[in-house]
């Protein structure tokens, strides 16, 4: 009669004895043990730490690759690396958050690799009871996943791998290193926060996540697949473990040039290459016993570019207060003394290249939507190159994120050919209803940009140069110069040139039409209102003492705390712009009361070509410009007429007697008169000629005003001769 197996194979007697019970015993035990003792003991050693830790690093590459053999190749792969990295593995008590690291970095690789994400519908060795309930689950599952993804981390790992790998809170607390108390509060957390971004995908939350609860969800451990990676990983071969070891060589190589940046330390992370490829059997010899790996608690991904853009924001902040006040002269000498702004180029490229490592990984989006939306540098020359790197991985691993879309929002200061393929790619991949709506809003205000800069150039002779300002004295006049063009820039001129702006104008309508259609509802909100909600939640004014800074942050709390408009209401006032405010017709008529408690309306200056001005009393050098022109124009043909952008700005009646504005200035209504003009947040300039049409917005520069009034008064003149 044969007797019945205690489920212990005979080789392992021999470890009971000589080593005791391997089930009980520490992570840091089994490792030890895998690595110091003879092949027996560490074979079980081996075994053990996968029976404990494989269904959470197989969960992680189902959920990642599909149920299929890729995914057991990058199971295999994990186990190898842990195999021949264990020796400088060093862990105090649980393996589960080293080797919950390793498995999403390897199924990532394998991910790229193979080019696309392997539906886990379509996988071989998967046979649903019901077809299309488990289809219907698949694009829950799908849905579920980008919204997990887009959590902060701390939320984002315990519902990735209790929701989404299917592990206990046991197991979850075990494989990232905390207690299960913590496992649940921060699930429930979670949850709060997917409940109303499940709700806009049209998701019931409950029910999403209980649809995920089927047995498929859990990663059960295929004793032939357990079997095999212990084999592969003492060295005695298996069968159809080659693509596994490639993986693991390929996911262990970059450590060899990588470092990992610590609070106050830079650890060296030390991995020869000869080491990884004897590690895998290749070479026949054993790895050396001495390296070094890279902490536990050492920083995030997101941490560390979070770190690096606020110490550039620190470095900003810093320079504007330093410079502050000082005169032209003193302004050179600061500079020659080394003074100045941090090199955002060298920021860009740090937070690039960390990205760039990880691509595809959540916690690079935010460094690379900074990237792409800092205004104030041209998205051509040096900082091109920058954006378009960002643009690129943003459009291929992003392109479905609503934050992502949200920073096309803020693009139409410029036409580019980086900004043409970001909003154009964007548009072209996004499926979610948010990111499709801003897109569609972002994309629509930037085609109506580009058909006015594109009808601009056609009326031009070639403009070989472009206008920049010289650093001054804040309170001065602009100091413009013409900088010449860059090959890059002329060849895009002429691309503009070749475009039909009516084309281009009419494009941007519909676009705005489908946003009133289809997404009105969806809230306006761009990446730059997003930062300075950062800014106010990390540092609120009544945490700054410079007074200056503090006036500042408190205006911007005020804008933070302002209502919120909608896409729809966004895009019914650009469709009012694009067919009422436009150059050639007549424009709107306004009123407002003057600094003298009078009227002020633009008709009473009709035979005089009007300059309307839009400020604010803290930009004196546009109120320097201002003075300029009514200096330099002749005062029969020609009126200024300023408009103070906020009525709450009890300022502004001191700041006109102050700097002695004497031309009109309309200090109540101006906002509204603002909105009539569609006028942007800073300080700009409108053109109305003798007739009341208008001839130019949204003006910057006083040259650009000059270059259209000068011959408006001439032409009047004629006419009046």
């Amino acid at each position: 009669m044969k007797r019945p197996s205690s489920g212990i194979e005979a080789g392992m007697f021999g470890v009971l004895f000589a080593e005791g019970a391997i089930g009980p015993r520490s992570d840091a035990d089994l490792l030890r043990l895998f690595t110091t003792r003879e092949r027996e003991t560490a074979e079980a050693a081996f075994a053990a730490l996968i029976e404990r830790h494989g269904p959470m690093v197989l969960g992680v590459c189902r959920r990642t690759l599909g149920e299929s053999h890729a995914a057991e190749d990058a199971f295999q792969a994990v186990f190898l690396v842990l195999a021949r990295r264990a020796p400088a593995v060093r862990v105090d008590d649980s393996l589960g958050r080293w080797l919950y690291g390793v498995a999403r970095k390897v199924a990532s690789k394998a991910r790229r690799r193979a080019g696309r994400e392997i539906p886990a519908a379509a996988a071989s060795d998967r046979t649903p009871i019901d077809p299309v309930a488990e289809v219907a689950r698949e694009e829950v599952r799908r849905l579920v996943d980008r919204e997990v993804a887009l959590l902060p981390r701390k939320y984002r790992e315990p519902a990735a791998l209790c929701h989404l790998d299917g592990l206990t809170h046991e197991q979850a607390a075990e494989a990232l290193g905390v207690p299960v108390g913590t496992i649940r509060s921060r699930l429930s957390r979670a949850r709060d926060l997917l409940r109303p971004r499940l709700v806009r995908r049209g998701l019931a939350p409950a029910a999403a996540l209980a649809r995920l609860d089927s047995p498929a969800a859990a990663a059960a451990l295929p004793r032939a697949l357990s079997a095999a990676t212990i084999a592969a990983a003492l060295g005695a071969g298996a069968r159809g473990v080659a693509p596994a070891a490639a993986l693991a060589a390929a996911t262990v190589r970059p450590a060899i040039t990588s470092r990992v940046v610590a609070t106050g330390a830079v650890l060296a992370v030390v991995v020869g290459g000869s080491f990884v490829l004897r590690g895998l059997g290749v070479m026949g010899q054993e790895p050396p016993a001495a390296a070094v790996a890279r902490p536990p608690d050492a920083p995030s991904l997101d941490d560390q570019i979070r770190q690096i853009i606020r110490e550039h924001e620190d470095e900003e902040a810093r320079a504007r207060k330093a410079m502050r006040g000082l005169s032209k002269a003193e302004l050179q000498r600061w500079r020659a003394e080394g003074g100045g702004f941090p090199n955002r180029f060298n920021t860009m490229r740090r937070i690039l290249d960390m990205v760039a490592a990880h691509p595809g990984e959540p916690v690079g989006r935010d460094g690379l939507v900074w990237i792409v939306g800092y205004r104030s540098a041209s998205s051509t020359g040096e900082f091109g190159d920058l954006f378009g790197r960002a643009a690129r991985l943003l459009v291929e691993h992003f392109a479905d994120d609503p934050e992502v879309a949200r920073a096309g929002l803020d693009m139409d200061n410029e036409a580019t050919r980086g900004r043409d393929a970001f909003l154009e790619g964007i548009y072209a991949t996004a499926v979610g209803r948010e990111a499709r709506g801003l897109i569609r809003y972002g994309l629509a205000l930037y085609l109506a940009k580009k058909s006015e800069h594109a009808r601009y150039l056609r009326d031009q002779p070639g403009p070989q140069t472009h206008t920049s300002i010289r650093p001054g004295d804040k309170a001065g006049p602009r100091d413009e110069i013409q900088v010449p063009l860059s090959h890059e820039r002329r060849g895009y001129h002429e691309h503009l040139r070749m475009l039909d702006p009516a084309t281009l104008r009419a494009r941007s309508e519909r676009l705005f039409e489908e946003v009133l259609a289809e997404y009105a509802d969806i809230p306006y909100l761009t990446a730059h209102g997003r930062e300075l909600q950062r800014k106010v939640r990390e540092r609120p004014s009544a945490a700054i003492e410079d007074p200056q800074e503090k006036q500042d942050r408190e205006a911007t709390e005020r804008w933070v705390a302002a209502p919120v408009p909608t896409l729809g209401e966004k895009a019914a006032e650009q469709l009012d712009e694009l067919r009422h405010l436009v150059e050639g017709r007549p424009a709107p008529d306004v009123e407002g009361i003057g600094a003298d408690g009078r009227p002020i309306r633009l008709s009473d200056h009709r035979g005089k070509v009007v300059v309307l001005s839009f400020w604010n009393s803290s930009d004196l050098r546009h109120i320097a410009d201002d003075r300029r022109l009514v200096e330099d124009l002749p005062e029969g043909r020609f009126a200024l007429v300023g408009a103070v952008r906020w009525d709450a700005d009890e300022g502004a009646r001191a700041v006109v007697e102050r700097e002695r504005m004497t031309w009109p200035n309309i200090l109540k209504g101006g906002e509204a008169i603002a909105g009539r003009y569609h006028a942007p947040r800073s300080s700009a300039w409108y053109v109305i000629d003798a007739e009341g049409v208008l001839r130019g917005k949204r003006l910057m520069f006083p040259s650009g005003v000059l270059a259209i009034v000068r011959p408006l008064i001439a032409e009047a003149g004629r006419r009046d001769d």
